[in-house]
This record gives structure tokens, sequence and C-alpha cells, in this order.
């Protein structure tokens, strides 16, 4: 927050200045930016208006003195705020850390509770009985199984185009995993696959950061349905490089043409 000019900015004193001092300032302000000198330009009268009323303030003692309180009470009340507006940073950052120390304890806790101990004894045990040892196996494929997302039936979209399947699966896990420990009532599947809809047209990703999901989310509900630029923008972005660069030289072409045509008949 910036603090508002006073009469001392304007007439380029400092607040101790003496009356004598005051005074000098004002005469060389005055001949510098007096209408008679600068053909009576608006920005010349301004600023004599602007010199006038800062001489008549500080040249009485009385309206003086209540221009200081003035000053006194603007900068107080400018330092709480920026107090104010540092503890609520402060307080923002706190919340922020503890939701991520939430996650990475929650995010503990489930890797304990799905990890699958086939190493145990009563494991051994059971597989030993049967003459191999299929924990071997369960080792491998268990960890593959944790660790590779998937799609729960209540994240799933009503209207899910299954060629977007696997894509969608990775992009709605990116977004609830940023999302973890924020609960936010309007984000349903639908509103997600929206969102990934749009970023699919685009050439984007999955969102790197907490921010650009914010982004994504507010692109879906600003836009409900695809407009023809969405189109326009997925044709060229959902394309391989050589036909994307054919593309833009064409477009290129075609615009220098135009320019070219315009030109002559303008001529």
């Amino acid at each position: 927050m910036k603090l508002p000019r006073t009469h001392y900015d304007n007439l380029k004193v400092s607040r101790t200045a003496t009356p004598e001092e005051i005074k000098k300032a004002y005469r060389r302000l005055s001949s510098l930016h007096h209408p008679d000198k600068n053909g009576g330009s608006t920005k010349s009268v301004k600023a004599m208006q602007c010199i006038n009323n800062a001489y008549a303030a500080l040249s009485d003692p009385k309206s003086r003195a209540a221009h200081d309180s003035w000053i006194a009470r603007t900068e107080a009340d400018h330092a709480r705020k920026a107090e104010q507006a540092a503890q609520s940073e402060k307080a923002k950052k706190a919340r922020e850390q503890q939701a991520k120390e939430a996650f990475k304890q929650k995010k503990a806790e489930d890797t304990v509770k799905e990890k699958r101990y086939y190493g145990s004894a009563e494991k051994s045990s059971q597989h030993q009985s049967h003459g191999f040892d299929w924990s071997i196996f369960d080792d491998c494929f268990g960890s593959w199984r944790s660790s590779k997302p998937f799609l729960r039936a209540e994240h799933r979209p009503s209207k899910l185009h299954e060629d977007h399947r696997d894509d969608f699966i990775e992009y709605n896990h990116t977004v609830r995993e940023k999302l973890h420990g924020i609960v936010l009532e309007y984000l349903t599947p639908d509103l997600i696959y929206r969102s990934f809809l749009i970023d699919k047209q685009w050439g984007r990703g999955a969102p790197k950061n907490l921010a650009a999901v914010y982004k994504a989310i507010n692109r879906a509900m600003r836009r409900p349905e695809d407009g023809r630029m969405d189109k326009l923008v997925g044709l060229y972005f959902n394309r391989p490089p050589a036909v994307q660069g054919f593309l833009a030289t064409t477009a290129f072409f075609l615009m220098a043409t135009a320019a070219y045509v315009a030109y002559v008949h303008s001529v």
C-alpha cells in the first residue's frame, strides 16, 4: 500500500522545514510552474493549484498542525495494515505447510496400510505348504498395483470417452493429489473432465502445481461448452510437429498475401 502525497511532498520540503524554507520553496516552484511561463497549459494550471494549496496549508500554523496530525494517523494506519497483511501471509504459509505435512503423513499412513507383507511368517508358511513360494510374484506385482493410479467409481465423469480413459486417470490423479487437504464443494468429476478436455485441446498436460490446478478449474468453470476457437486451436495443437509447421507456414503465407493485396489496392 502506497502512502498518499502530502503538502510537504508537493512543495518538495522536509517536514521539519522552517517557514522561511517553505516560502522559498513556494517561490521557486511558482516561478517554475506558473501558467504564464508555460503557455497556460492545463498541466501547469493544475500544478500551480496544488502548489498554492500546499503553501496555504503549511504557511498557517494551525493548518500545518492539522496536516501533521493527519500524516501521523495515515502512517499509523498504513503500518497497521502492513502488519495485518504480513500476519495474514504468515498464517497462509503456515496453513499451506500444515496441509503439506498432513498430506505427507496421510500418504505415509496409506502406504503402510496398503503395503502387503508377503514375506511374513504366516504367508511364507502358506506358500511353502503348497510346495512353491508364490510371494516372489506377489512382491513384484503387488508394488506395481499399489503405485499405478486408478479411477474410482466416485471419480468417474458421467460422459467419459474411453479413448481418454488412461490420460484422464493420470490427469485426475494429479489434480486430486495437488488438492489434497483442500475441500472444494464445487469440484465434481465432470468439472475435472471438462478441465482435462480444455487442456488437451490446447496441448497442455496435467497441472504442475496448485496454482495451475486452480487456473485449469477456473477455465473449465468459465467455458462450460466448446467454442469455435477451442476447436480450431485443438486442431492445431493435437497434430504432429511436422503438420503444425506446415499449418503455421500456410497461415503466415496467407496473411502476407492478404497484406500485400491490401497494400496494392490502397496504392
